[in-house]
């Protein structure tokens, strides 16, 4: 069958969700792992939250963490569909699968990088009472709407995600960024080009926050709760970053929060020098199409609202000071539609030589001296480093090569992964 059949992708994404539970079942049997998903096991962290403006709407104490520090969206539709923990996780979970069908259709991957974006550690929070599944659903219209040049959808995905996630700080510098860059740079200040920002991009994403705002006010009477909540009691304000980065974690989640700041940093550099192309007056729609481009800027700029914004919270004690954290970085850059779009260009097969490599594993580990320079004090300090410098070197070996055997490996092996980590969600551990 043809992957242009309309039905090609459904049985690959059933079949690697079937992974992911056969992963999660079999960890479970051999003792790995001692915890089922119920509504009691899944109803942690901000699941709380949404739960609280579901059953009572918006609550504001002033320097006090609370579920003004949220938007709306997922919190009303989960009072208007009355489920359980469980019940509104196996709805999310359908829903970020059907949506993954159809940036499928549209973008056509291969079926083992389906499967390496399926299979990344951090994609269980679709299976969470969490926002990320409605938040990725309104993202595939987002991108439907500019790879088809569909404002109706466009409009509608803008407006409904900023609802849901507080992620107009992003979408405000992807779309400017996307359609000034999609023409030459001689063209920047053209009537045409500000329309159509000013049109179809901002409005959308200006009126969803308004409407954030008012709702809160009406329930608080507080103006701009949201933006109280998150500076004063979550310490989320603009900073220059602290380093080394961190977190206070198990070693695992550690480690997962490193390789993501490789990404973040890695998705940044390309975004550079994208940019720097187009300052140079290169075509660089020639190489990326504006869907892609979208989607690149704005993980990067949720990349950079972690460095940028996350409090200095995490007490380095070699350093004996407080540095900024990295929590927020797992959940915030990979389990999106735009990271989905953004990975299917990273993964692009592109010649391969051992020079690129050994390049791409010095890059790599001087990027490790900002979250981690105690690794080089000694040999024994660096043995930690090599379980995660060595997936990072073989999935691009494999971006390089795509070769099956590499690629397939990486699949069944992440997703024991993810199930491990997904255990770790219901026992308490911060996994963001």
């Amino acid at each position: 069958m043809k992957n242009s059949s309309w039905t090609y992708y459904i049985l690959p994404i059933l079949g690697f969700t079937a992974l992911f539970a056969i992963a999660y079942g079999w960890l479970h049997y051999e003792g790995y792992i001692n915890v089922w998903p119920t509504s009691a096991t899944l109803q942690k962290w901000d699941a709380f939250y949404y739960a609280s403006i579901r059953d009572h709407g918006y609550i504001y104490e002033e320097k006090v963490v609370c579920n003004a520090g949220f938007f709306p969206l997922f919190a009303y539709w989960w009072w208007a569909i009355p489920l359980s923990a469980l019940g509104i996780s196996i709805l999310n979970g359908l829903i970020y699968l059907t949506s993954l069908f159809f940036l499928c259709r549209l973008f056509k991957p291969s079926l083992i990088t389906l499967g390496l974006f399926m299979s990344l550690p951090c994609m269980f929070f679709f299976f969470t009472p969490l926002s990320e599944s409605l938040f990725f659903c309104f993202g595939t219209l987002i991108i439907y709407g500019i790879h088809r040049k569909n404002y109706r959808l466009l409009i509608a995905g803008l407006f409904l995600a900023t609802l849901t996630r507080a992620s107009f700080l992003f979408f405000v510098p992807a779309s400017v960024g996307m359609v000034l860059m999609s023409f030459p740079i001689q063209q920047v200040f053209t009537r045409k080009l500000w329309r159509s920002i000013l049109h179809f991009y901002l409005p959308p994403v200006a009126s969803a926050l308004a409407m954030v705002v008012v709702i809160q006010y009406l329930q608080t009477g507080e103006w701009f709760a949201y933006f109280k909540v998150q500076s004063t009691a979550w310490g989320r304000a603009f900073a220059w970053p602290t380093f080394p980065l961190g977190r206070n974690a198990d070693w695992t989640v550690i480690d997962l929060s490193q390789v993501n700041f490789w990404l973040g940093l890695s998705t940044a550099f390309l975004g550079l020098f994208l940019l720097i192309q187009w300052l140079r007056q290169k075509n660089i729609i020639q190489k990326i199409n504006p869907a892609t481009l979208f989607s690149l800027i704005f993980v990067i700029m949720s990349f950079l609202g972690v460095v940028l914004f996350n409090p200095v919270w995490h007490w380095h004690g070699l350093l004996e000071k407080n540095t900024t954290s990295l929590v927020g970085i797992n959940r915030y850059l990979q389990p999106t539609p735009f990271f989905f779009v953004t990975f299917l260009f990273l993964v692009k097969k592109r010649s391969f030589s051992f020079l690129k490599l050994l390049g791409l594993g010095a890059v790599t580990h001087l990027t490790w001296l900002l979250v981690e320079p105690k690794y080089y004090i000694h040999i024994q300090k660096y043995l930690p480093l090599i379980p995660i410098t060595a997936p990072i070197i073989i999935y691009w070996i494999y971006a390089w090569t795509h070769w099956k055997l590499i690629g397939w490996g990486l699949i069944i092996l992440s997703f024991f992964l993810q199930a491990y980590f997904y255990s770790y969600f219901m026992i308490d551990i911060n996994m963001d």
